[in-house]
């Protein structure tokens, strides 16, 4: 038998880093697949976080979700390591039930038996179709769907992790009993705020890219919105593209929900390919100025990806928000407190970054699985 080696302890060479809630400065050891110490004696610059986790992917550098077979979401969770994610929730948009389930199948398969080196599925997010006609947003409004049996049938197959669901659409029992299975997200809601607090005290945990794409906040009825702000345990989550959602509003979220914020991209197909016209699950877009629309002007998604989301929002909240809300907090919700957290004994899923906040390399399981030196970054917007 051969003697067992151990694995080499490596440094990252950082000058800081965070630990899912501050910053500190010093070096981070890795040893196999393991944080093995922190707080060495820093680098030059630089800083190492947890890696980040984007609860919302519909597609990413020509990959499609919705259509999508194994072969090409590994390739998409390959490419993803590029922008620090280091696990991602493949999202399936608004379609039949039959290509709902066989979507989620083939997300299952990937996160069953996992592509080395190269972003981690978490299970799948079903956005739609159990949606609002009121608020689709880019959803195709003749496959909408009101069953409550359909809804819990989907939600119930194996590697669904998250959903999106309008709460005026179905009732109490029905939003507890779908988020025995995942975590339930208010999204593409007429809900009032009475309805959407209701769905909150039934189960649900999320906010589905908040300021779009549901009832607005008013004088005498604050919407889902309203009420995610207002209930101390939803978190918000938020494209901070620089597109979707305004300064000042941003602003407002972190000052009204400290601590619940989770930015996630809401990416395409299109993320990181040049302006033009592409199939997005059954829609043609147009993707120019930096936007994905449809032909009436409506946003589509985006053409994001997480690290500049980060970068945008640190402008805005500070750099410990916006890499809290890239990591422990999608992290905490999701239920997978082995992640979004960096410290000695810790999983090696980390990204490591310059001192402009770009991605230097992104290392998932111990393994570097991009490194800037290596290859070049995809075009990002």
């Amino acid at each position: 038998m051969s003697p067992r080696v151990d694995p080499l302890p490596r440094r990252l060479g950082v000058a800081r880093y965070f630990d899912g809630t501050r910053l500190h400065p010093g070096d981070v050891e890795i040893t196999g697949n393991t944080v093995s110490r922190v707080g060495l004696p820093p680098g030059p610059d630089g800083l190492a976080a947890p890696g980040w986790i984007d609860l919302q992917v519909n597609g990413f550098a020509g990959v499609d979700v919705l259509h999508a077979g194994e072969a090409e979401l590994r390739a998409m969770a390959t490419r993803l390591a590029a922008t620090g994610v280091t696990a991602a929730l493949p999202t399936v948009i608004t379609a039949t039930c039959a290509d709902t389930a066989a979507a989620v199948g083939a997300i299952d398969a990937v996160c069953r038996a996992p592509e080395p080196n190269a972003s981690r599925f978490l299970g799948a997010h079903l956005e739609g179709p159990f949606l609002s006609s009121a608020f689709p947003g880019a959803h195709p409004t003749p496959l909408l769907r009101t069953s409550s049996t359909a809804l819990l049938e989907l939600t119930a197959l194996p590697g669904v992790a998250m959903t999106t669901l309008a709460p005026e659409l179905f009732d109490d029992a029905t939003i507890t009993a779908a988020a025995a299975s995942c975590v339930v997200s208010i999204g593409h809601s007429d809900g009032t705020a009475t309805r959407s607090r209701e769905a909150f005290a039934a189960g649900a945990g999320a906010l589905t890219h908040a300021f779009n794409a549901h009832r607005p906040i008013r004088s005498r009825d604050a919407g889902p919105l309203g009420a995610a702000l207002t209930s101390p345990h939803a978190v918000l989550t938020v494209i901070a593209d620089g597109i979707h959602v305004a300064t000042e509003n941003l602003t407002v979220l972190h000052r009204a929900a400290p601590g619940r914020l989770a930015l996630i991209t809401d990416c395409t197909v299109a993320t990181g390919l040049p302006n033009g016209d592409y199939s997005f699950g059954d829609l043609s877009v147009t993707v120019a100025d930096d936007r994905a629309m449809l032909s009436d002007g409506t946003l589509a998604g985006s053409v994001a990806t997480l690290d500049h989301c980060v970068r945008v929002a640190a402008a805005t909240w500070g750099l410990e928000v916006a890499l809290a809300a890239a990591s422990r907090i999608p992290a905490e919700l999701l239920g997978r407190y082995d992640l979004g957290q960096l410290g000695a004994g810790s999983i090696a899923d980390l990204v490591c970054l310059d001192d402009d906040l770009r991605v230097v390399e992104t290392i998932i399981d111990g393994n570097t699985a991009w490194a800037r030196h290596k290859e070049k970054l995809p075009a990002c917007r």
